[in-house]
């Protein structure tokens, strides 16, 4: 076997995963291989400390130590943006009252945009309109309800 399999196996022997013939070549190449006998040294001596079962004692105060840390760390956390968040509670009906204001406004300024048809603002008068206007006026047709005028309007239109 070469060194580079029994590297990889090392784990393997000291876990007794392997099969009689696969645990008896690397027995003889770690007898005959200095390098990879002391990696298998070093190996089982690791192996043997993290079986062992270690307890780790605290500090005395340990535990009063954290909470202690752990109140201390909150209480900077909050003054931190406590004076953003006083300032928000305070803002809030400053705020409210802005927004109502730009919606106002918003609306105001569409709702007073003169509207464009055919390349014609609104606010000029359309020829068509005019002319028809003065025919349902000279025939006294006023009175007339505003879908007979759309038709109407539609017909003189279309007949250019």
């Amino acid at each position: 076997m070469e060194c580079r399999k029994i590297k990889a196996s090392l784990v393997s022997l000291l876990e007794d995963q392997l099969t009689g013939e696969q645990r008896t070549r690397m027995e003889q190449h770690l007898e005959i291989c200095p390098a990879c006998s002391r990696l298998f040294q070093e190996f089982s001596l690791l192996w043997g400390e993290l079986e062992r079962p270690v307890r780790i004692q605290p500090s005395p105060f340990f535990w009063t130590r954290l909470q202690q840390s752990l109140i201390e760390y909150e209480g900077r956390r909050k003054s931190g943006w406590g004076w953003l968040q006083k300032l928000a509670r305070q803002a809030r009906p400053a705020i409210a009252l802005a927004a109502i204001l730009a919606c106002v406004f918003l609306g105001y300024s569409l709702g007073s945009f003169p509207r464009q048809a055919n390349g014609q603002t609104a606010s000029e008068p359309d020829q068509h309109a005019v002319a028809l206007r003065q025919f349902l006026e000279s025939y006294h047709l006023d009175e007339v309800s505003a879908g007979f005028m759309e038709a109407t309007y539609q017909e003189l239109i279309s007949e250019e």
